[in-house]
């Protein structure tokens, strides 16, 4: 195991980035990281589908200028049917649209074509909103049919295909992720204990979905907020670190902050010193479940 940074932590909302993917990755590198993930903001599918090549190329060349290894990529799904402000509800790959979805796919197989070629293992994608005027099952049932499109596209091209369970989304709770794994066979998970910890599930209930982890995002949050401060945490992360290391899970622990308007106490956070402490903390209980006489 090993600790990463997104890129996301750093000047960016959704679609929409502030700081650009070069000052992201130089604050990465800065805090001491040497992997990352890449997305939100600092990827633009749309634009990126013009000439996967050309900007695999330009990401490549700034992974390489900092010195840093990329593991993952997330992107939102901006198209011609995406109307502003554009969030993480109206760029999902479970929007009501048809049109929008169809179009969602090509944008996707030109990321797999850019994933491919700058080095990435896979792709997190969210499951998306629960549509108000479609209701749970529905919406679920969207980012189902899709999934199963994009696994196959994603696996045809030797890559992963993982989802965010996360709050507001019809992969809300340790169950519904674990439904939506078992029903499209081969979906992986990035998991992340604050969503369920603020969502009123324990530790143990998250554990179902280590099986299924091919990222682990490691903030602090509680049961009034999603993120927050790291001493005013309830996530257990020396439980993680020793379940995931009993699993044989020996992939990448990111130390995932955000500056958006996702939910209360997601911007509010002084994200460069929480990331530091979260890394610092990680990296600790990753050397204590080393067994002994076993060299980092």
């Amino acid at each position: 195991m090993f600790v990463s940074c997104p890129t996301w932590t750093f000047g960016t909302q959704w679609v929409v980035g502030e700081l650009n993917l070069e000052g992201a990755l130089g604050i990465i590198s800065a805090l001491g990281f040497r992997h990352c993930e890449v997305g939100f903001g600092h990827i633009q599918p749309a634009i990126i589908a013009e000439d996967p090549q050309l900007h695999a190329d330009d990401t490549r060349r700034l992974l390489d200028k900092h010195e840093l290894i990329v593991h993952d990529v997330y992107p939102f799904w901006a198209t011609r049917y995406s109307q502003p402000p554009l969030t993480w509800i109206n760029c999902a790959i479970n929007v009501a649209d048809a049109n929008a979805r169809k179009e969602v796919l090509f944008l996707f197989d030109a990321m797999v074509k850019y994933i491919k070629q700058i080095g990435a293992e896979g792709i997190t994608v969210s499951s998306g909103p629960v549509h108000e005027d479609l209701g749970f099952e529905k919406s679920f049932e969207l980012s189902r049919t899709i999934l199963v499109e994009m696994l196959k596209r994603a696996h045809d091209a030797g890559i992963e295909l993982g989802i965010e369970p996360h709050l507001k989304s019809p992969t809300h709770s340790p169950e519904t992720s674990l439904r939506m794994c078992q029903e499209v066979p081969g979906l992986q998970v990035a998991l992340d204990w604050t969503h369920f910890i603020r969502g009123g599930y324990t530790m143990d209930d998250g554990d179902i979905l280590i099986p299924y982890a091919r990222r682990v995002d490691a903030r602090q949050g509680n049961r009034n907020f999603v993120q927050c401060r790291m001493k005013d945490g309830e996530v257990d992360y020396s439980h993680v670190v020793q379940k995931l290391f009993a699993a044989g899970y020996r992939r990448a622990i990111s130390c995932e902050y955000v500056c958006n308007e996702f939910a209360p106490g997601c911007d509010t956070l002084d994200c460069v010193t929480e990331t530091l402490l979260m890394k610092k903390h990680i990296e600790r209980l990753i050397y204590q479940a080393l067994p002994v006489g076993v060299i980092r």
